[in-house]
């Protein structure tokens, strides 16, 4: 599940900037002389479409969530044909435990990461968090705060897990399942911020 996002992703990025390229460079082809030119003009156009990682890693998310969806289905089925009896669904009392659990975890692993100054170490979160919270309010929530953290869940609870836990024990799909989510964000603060959550998330 996760190179098949990380397939969809690329080739949306492909596409959108192919597309932006192509809107854009014929209106700069008087100004190329050069391969420098090019590369430089390149370049400026490449940062002009970074400036929109954040929309463009919701919409590879939103592409990919149908195939994840299929993916689920298709392992519950050999789950159930394996007589694997799947679990019921949890009464509402304890989604509302389980938001008392998190919120409280998520704020104190926040101030802990701001207290520790851990970012200034970690050039490569200062990035990424350049690029998450530069679009407005209401976008970050849907895209930072709905689809992609649904697509986390499907691939790293949803999928990895769950196969993980069909050869192993729970506790060591949990810790697995952690520390591919934590891995997969790539920079010291989500490496260790997405470990401590996966483990949470996982066991709950």
């Amino acid at each position: 599940p996760l190179l098949l996002y990380m397939v969809v992703a690329t080739v949306v990025e492909f596409i959108i900037f192919f597309v932006y390229y192509a809107m854009r460079i014929p209106a700069m082809i008087d100004t190329i002389q050069t391969m420098d030119d090019f590369m430089e003009i390149y370049y400026d156009m490449l940062v002009e479409v970074l400036q929109y990682g954040t929309e463009i890693t919701a919409l590879a998310a939103a592409c990919t969530l149908p195939f994840l969806v299929w993916m689920t289905r298709k392992d519950a089925k050999k789950e159930a044909a394996a007589g694997i009896v799947p679990n019921k669904k949890a009464p509402l009392l304890k989604y509302i435990l389980i938001a008392g659990i998190c919120i409280p975890f998520s704020l104190g692993l926040n101030n802990l990461i701001l207290l520790s100054d851990l970012a200034a170490y970690s050039e490569s979160y200062q990035e990424t968090a350049e690029i998450l919270y530069s679009p407005s309010f209401p976008v970050q929530i849907l895209c930072v705060g709905i689809i992609i953290p649904i697509l986390e869940e499907y691939i790293f609870r949803g999928l990895i897990f769950k196969r993980i836990r069909r050869y192993a024990s729970a506790i060591y799909a949990i810790i697995l399942s952690a520390v591919f989510f934590g891995l997969y964000h790539g920079n010291l603060v989500q490496i260790i911020y997405g470990t401590l959550c996966g483990l949470l998330l996982a066991w709950l």
